[in-house]
């Protein structure tokens, strides 16, 4: 996917940072539901869905969905989160530029602008879109870990489309990002509404999907393999998973009887 590399290359952000008490005039402190980690990783381990034939279509359009939405935001929100971390001085183009004292028990937040379709330096007017981070109190704990929300406003990045608000934690020490998605994509033929939750370990994501029966699978991937490649999880087993580029797929269980082919 060049996007996520052309967006690497470039690395030009424009940020803004805001308090509560000032740049905005009338803003107020949002309020959201707090993504629950240990529920997530919960989920994440006791998977109690069936890595069958009927579920692997709406399967593979999650995976393709939190793929190109990771591969675009990856760096925006990496921006975004060492401001809010804390880090001073200019950093890859974008403006960060807070101090911890000075915000001690105050409402934040970041706003990046998406780099829109050519990847060139963001609009200073956000006319390709942008991410926003906020954080509901900063102090010394939630400088090194806490809840955030993370809203995209139609996110223009390369030939991706992001919209939605995601509950999300976050920990630098181990890192540690993990994402409730409520996202509408639009990326190729794909246009989806993914509701993914995600954990993230530096280019490995692991996701639960809820299927239409509300149980769930495990998904893995590595972003720095080949795209389309993966692991499922389920109550029958780990499967190992590709995805064809004329929308079929094959998966390989523990055992050869329980391969299987499918389309999506």
């Amino acid at each position: 996917m060049s996007a996520y590399h052309s967006f690497r290359a470039t690395t030009a952000f424009l940020l803004t940072l805001c308090l509560s008490t000032g740049c905005t005039p009338g803003f107020s402190p949002i309020s959201w539901d707090d993504l629950n980690y240990d529920e997530m990783t919960e989920k994440l381990n006791n998977p109690t869905g069936m890595v069958d034939v009927d579920n692997m279509s709406q399967v593979s359009n999650e995976v393709l969905a939190v793929t190109a939405a990771t591969y675009s935001f990856n760096d925006t929100i990496n921006v975004a989160l060492a401001s809010l971390g804390g880090e001073s001085g200019r950093r890859e183009g974008g403006l960060v530029g807070t101090k911890h004292g000075a915000l001690e028990g105050t409402n934040i937040f970041v706003k990046v602008a998406c780099p829109g379709t050519d990847l060139n330096d963001p609009s200073y007017d956000f006319s390709n879109g942008y991410v926003r981070l906020d954080s509901p109190t900063l102090s010394e704990e939630s400088i090194t870990s806490g809840g955030v929300l993370v809203s995209f406003h139609d996110c223009v990045v390369g030939d991706v489309y992001l919209d939605g608000e995601c509950a999300a934690y976050y920990s630098t020490d181990p890192f540690t990002f993990a994402m409730d998605l409520n996202l509408h994509l639009t990326y190729g033929d794909l246009d989806l509404n993914t509701s993914a939750q995600v954990m993230y370990d530096d280019l490995i994501f692991r996701a639960a999907v809820s299927l239409n029966n509300e149980t769930t699978v495990t998904v893995e991937a590595d972003l720095a393999a080949a795209v389309g490649s993966f692991t499922v999880s389920g109550a029958n087993g780990t499967f190992s998973c590709t995805l064809n580029g004329d929308k079929t797929g094959q998966c390989e269980g523990e055992n050869d009887e329980d391969d299987f082919s499918f389309t999506f």
